[in-house]
């Protein structure tokens, strides 16, 4: 998004948007074969634990992309979406690993 073309962009929404599904039906569907349903397994503290976890990821990412604007980086963005993603793996990986 940092290249701001069309073509850039053309290309990068959609693999992106691929890549997200991908990933999420991937994870879903390990879950659902692996999930022993239980009442008490989303709660309050559940939901905002999930809210609390995007909110750091999305406002440290979005605070990394203004840093590296203002100190001139060259595709701040990329750089800060790249750091979000890795974020995300390293926290929640242990998460969807097997055991």
């Amino acid at each position: 998004m940092d290249i701001r073309t069309p073509a850039a962009i053309g290309i990068a929404v959609p693999v992106f948007a691929a890549g997200v599904l991908a990933v999420t039906g991937w994870v879903v569907g390990r879950a659902f074969r692996q999930a022993q349903p239980h009442n008490g397994l989303l709660d309050g503290r559940g939901v905002a634990a999930i809210l609390g976890f995007v909110a750091v990821i999305v406002g440290g990412t979005i605070g990394l992309a203004f840093a590296l604007r203002g100190a001139g980086v060259h595709y701040p963005a990329t750089w800060a979406c790249l750091a979000g993603g890795l974020q995300i793996v390293v926290r929640s990986g242990a998460s969807i690993l097997p055991r």
